[in-house]
């Protein structure tokens, strides 16, 4: 029998699969939904393969992590697979079967491991990014207390480092935009890397994942599901442009991008309809996700600045809620935060947010004049 042969049944059910996808793709369906949908068709070839390469009993299990794990997958992209085991002799073997499967026949590139709970533990004491991509398992196939175990295990021991994993993230991401610059202005953006992209919204997700919480009201939740949407639909093309895992928005692929996506010399040039759209987009994930990032940061308030009977006050150079507005009543608080003259935390901008939207418009009176002059 020819290597690989024995799985080819399941690789050509897998190609057809992401060739359908791609016709999604082509016809106009969203980012996330095309590379979600890809993700659980890669989900059903892994799980055909487990059934053949592993035994049906044990703690085994095979678990997505990083981009793979969150459930996104776009046509290049790292296959992000582990295999979890107790010790069992067997795990290498199944393993090795595995990803020399993936590697002769899945056309990605696989980044693979063979571990066990405590050996992953270890490893995120010593290696952020292999601690951030464990924030993110699915369970494809196998044991699931094992995954359970991993998953708990994990998770508590980087909740017990909070500060200092929010600290270290910070300083990461200081480094990575050093490097690939502004995902919102620059002419030849890096969709994943830069500023205001991709991996911009991995860290959101980190950190909500981390604090238990939700960080965002739902209008910057809204705003940074769109902002994925079209990041990852115009780097499904990239990727099937290119046929590499490219992440660098160049010139040369701008226009013939555009016009894959349906955007037209209507108004003005396609290309530039789309990198507006683009500079929009991930101005936005930028202003959301850095504010997150100094509030969770900022240590305890020292200091706070208001006039009396304010609804907002500055605490340690934020904008903090002093009380919640009522813009019925006071609608010139509206300005208040602004007059402050220091960048409003997360909290400040959800609460006016939520003012705002109690009101509507608001009525330009004599004390909302005086507020803004």
């Amino acid at each position: 029998m020819a290597p690989g042969a024995e799985f080819a049944d399941v690789f050509e059910r897998l190609r057809a699969a992401l060739s359908d996808l791609r016709a999604r793709h082509t016809s106009g369906a969203g980012g996330l939904a095309v590379a979600r949908a890809r993700a659980a068709a890669m989900d059903e070839a892994l799980g055909q393969l487990w059934a053949r390469v592993a035994p049906p009993a044990g703690s085994l299990a095979l678990v997505a992590i990083g981009g793979y794990g969150r459930g996104e997958l776009s046509p290049a992209s790292d296959l992000d697979l582990m295999v979890l085991h107790a010790g069992e002799p067997s795990a290498r073997e199944v393993s090795e079967r595995l990803y020399y499967a993936l590697w002769d026949n899945a056309g990605v590139p696989v980044g693979h491991a063979t571990r066990t709970v405590k050996e992953c533990l270890r490893l995120a004491k010593t290696n952020l990014e292999a601690e951030t991509s464990f924030l993110t398992p699915r369970l494809l196939a196998g044991a699931e207390a094992s995954a359970a175990e991993f998953t708990s295990a994990t998770l508590a021991a980087t909740r017990k480092r909070r500060s200092g994993f929010v600290r270290d993230v910070r300083e990461m991401m200081r480094a990575r935009h050093v490097v690939s610059g502004s995902a919102t202005s620059q002419v030849e953006p890096n969709l994943k890397e830069g500023i205001g992209g991709l991996r911009d919204l991995h860290v959101m997700g980190w950190f909500e994942r981390v604090e238990g919480a939700n960080l965002l009201s739902s209008a910057d939740h809204a705003h940074l599901e769109e902002a994925a949407d079209l990041l990852l639909r115009v780097r499904d093309d990239l990727h099937d442009l290119t046929g590499s895992a490219s992440d660098v928005l160049l010139l040369q692929h701008q226009r013939p991008i555009a016009l894959r996506l349906g955007y037209s010399d209507a108004a003005r040039p396609a290309e530039d309809e789309l990198m507006r759209g683009l500079f929009t987009a991930t101005r936005g994930v930028e202003l959301i996700v850095s504010s997150v990032v100094a509030d969770l940061v900022a240590g305890p308030p020292r200091r706070i600045r208001s006039a009396a009977g304010g609804c907002f006050a500055e605490q340690d150079g934020r904008v903090v809620v002093a009380r919640t507005p009522d813009l019925a009543a006071e609608p010139e608080r509206a300005l208040e935060a602004f007059a402050l003259g220091v960048p409003p935390g997360s909290g400040a901008l959800h609460a006016l947010e939520d003012a705002l939207a109690q009101v509507g418009t608001l009525p330009w009176t004599d004390a909302v004049r005086r507020a803004f002059l």
